[in-house]
Order: C-alpha cells, then sequence, then structure tokens
C-alpha cells in the first residue's frame, strides 16, 4: 500500500495538474479562435475557465469546470447567457472525459453542446432587445417628466419618479407604449384635489 501523501505533495500534485487544465483549457481556445479569460480561484484552486468565442454566427462565452466532488476526471461545459433563459428552457450542461485531447473536447462541445446552447443564446439576445426597447422607451417618459424642476428619481428606482415640494407623492410609469402612468399623492389639500379634477377634466390632449 502506498504511503499517504502529505498535504505539501497533495497540494503540489493539485497545482500540476491545474497547470495541466490551464494548457487544455487555452487549446481548446484556440481551437474555437476564442480568447482565454483568467482563470477563476475557489479557495485557493484554480480548474474554472472562460472561453469567450464567436460560434455559429453567435456570440458564445463558454465555462470549463475541470474535476470538482461529482465530476472528477471529467470536465463540466456550460455556458453564460445575455439574458434570462426562457422558463420553458432548461440550460444546457455536459461533461467530457478530461483526459481527452484537447480537439476531442472540442469536437464533443461542437457536437453536443454548441447546437442547444446557441439556440438558447439566440432566444436571450432576442428577449434583450426588446427589453432594451421597452426600457428605452420608459427612459424616454421618464426624461420628458423629469423636465419639470418639482420632480425628482430616486436612486435604485427604474419608473419611478418622486414629487417635491406642496404636492408629496410618486408617479409609476407603468406602460411607455400607452404614455400611462399612475400619479399618487401624499398630504395635499382639498383645495389642491379640486384644482386637479378640475384640471384632469377640462385637459385636452395634443392632436399627434
Amino acid at each position: 500500500m502506498s504511503a499517504q501523501l502529505s498535504y505539501e505533495e497533495r497540494r503540489e500534485q493539485e497545482k500540476k495538474q491545474e497547470k495541466l487544465n490551464e494548457q487544455k483549457a487555452g487549446e481548446i481556445a484556440t481551437l474555437f479562435k476564442g480568447i482565454l479569460q483568467p482563470p477563476v480561484y475557489e479557495h485557493g484552486y484554480c480548474n474554472h475557465f472562460t472561453i469567450k468565442c464567436r460560434a455559429l454566427d453567435t456570440d458564445c462565452e463558454l465555462h470549463l469546470s475541470f474535476g470538482g466532488y461529482q465530476n472528477a476526471g471529467r470536465v463540466c461545459v456550460s455556458g453564460r447567457y445575455c439574458h434570462d433563459i426562457p422558463w420553458k428552457e432548461k440550460a444546457i450542461q455536459i461533461t467530457i472525459d478530461a483526459s481527452k485531447d484537447a480537439f476531442v473536447i472540442a469536437k464533443d462541445i461542437s457536437r453536443r453542446f454548441l447546437p442547444k446552447y446557441v439556440m438558447l443564446q439566440t432566444i436571450c439576445l432576442e428577449n434583450k432587445n426588446r427589453a432594451d426597447a421597452f426600457k428605452n422607451k420608459y427612459q424616454a417618459v421618464l426624461n420628458e417628466l423629469l423636465v419639470h424642476p418639482a420632480i425628482t428619481k430616486p436612486a435604485h428606482r427604474d419608473r419611478e419618479l418622486y414629487l417635491q415640494g406642496k404636492i408629496g407623492g410618486k408617479i409609476d410609469c407603468i406602460s411607455a407604449d400607452a404614455r400611462t402612468c399612475d400619479l399618487e399623492l401624499r398630504n395635499i389639500s382639498v383645495d389642491v384635489v379640486h384644482a386637479l379634477i378640475n384640471l384632469a377634466t377640462s385637459y385636452k390632449a395634443p392632436a399627434s
């Protein structure tokens, strides 16, 4: 029976394996014509690598995780998505024998991982573009209201504005498409309420 390794000896072996993993991750990145990001250290160990590349006409971010408690001797491949994945879909993740040649691992990633990942990434990108468009519309409405000196925008509130001065309250942009808002007023006099009602009933929107 072989003698049990000391902590220092075991750690030295692990460091050697980490170097081999980093070298293999770099070879895989080269095969995808991608960029290997600096490794991520967890509890002093370095076995997690990120490759940024373009595959199937899509910007991809591949995560390679070597070994681990549940994947000893294997490399786990997952990906980062540019937006939330639709609830009906599930992020893809595969594992490959880490002892395989970098070319074989890259080929396995191309065959088993990339088609589903790129499909999900494309859906996420479409959803992100729609979300960004809505956000820009909301911001346009808020910017229009912020012209008034009595209106301020609090930090960390994407769709809320505050009324300052004699009329206190909150404006919540409900629909940027329909240009509608909720107005919540606080601590205002009855006279001001009457004035606001008269203004609202007599107001005529400008012709578009």
